[in-house]
């Protein structure tokens, strides 16, 4: 359930940046699952107005008019669009996993590198203490080298993957938006009032 809360969050965020551009706002519900458009509305506005109906629908705020979409045809078309699109989140999730204990080691690793700098701060330390914290530095700092071009790979197709998988859902929002409109234009949108 966290995890569901997590990814509509991301959802939300990912659709208010990539909408900027349109003059749209939906929120498109399926399954239980729901992406968001805000577009210049509230969140709190666009979810109030979705609260409105169960079930699979799209929810559109188009040019100063709300339309409710619960045509079969159509919601099978938005399904196929996010299906596609949803199809690359694995990967991403993959790589961040894999990504993850990499990171923890680096900042452990400075975290500790931090500790033994800290400790030789000290003046009253012997000069075997010194040596001593000296060559744990360095053997630390020589591991934290190591673990940081271990990650660097790790960390660009991580990267890599997440701008593409963006970019897909940039292409399969602005899929949606035209398929919202072509719904419109086809009566197979109802007229909602706000």
């Amino acid at each position: 359930m966290r995890i569901a809360k997590m990814a509509l969050v991301l959802t939300l965020l990912a659709g208010v940046a990539s909408a900027a551009s349109s003059r749209m706002a939906y929120l498109y519900k399926h399954n239980g699952h729901s992406t968001i458009s805000a577009n210049g509305m509230s969140l709190h506005s666009v979810v109030r107005n979705a609260e409105r109906w169960d079930g699979d629908f799209i929810w559109a705020h188009v040019d100063g008019q709300s339309y409710v979409i619960r045509d079969r045809g159509v919601l099978d078309e938005a399904a196929r669009i996010y299906d596609a699109a949803d199809a690359g989140a694995p990967a991403v999730e993959d790589a961040a996993r894999k990504l993850r204990p990499l990171e923890e080691r680096v900042d452990d690793l400075d975290e500790q590198i931090d500790d033994v700098s800290d400790s030789l701060d000290d003046e009253s330390l012997s000069d075997a203490e010194r040596e001593r914290l000296e060559t744990k530095l360095r053997e630390l700092e020589r591991q934290q080298r190591d673990a940081e071009a271990e990650m660097r790979p790790v960390e660009r197709e991580s990267e890599r993957l997440e701008r593409e998988h963006d970019r897909i859902e940039d292409e399969a929002d602005a899929q949606l938006e035209a398929l919202v409109r072509r719904a419109i234009a086809n009566d197979r949108a109802e007229k909602v009032a706000d």
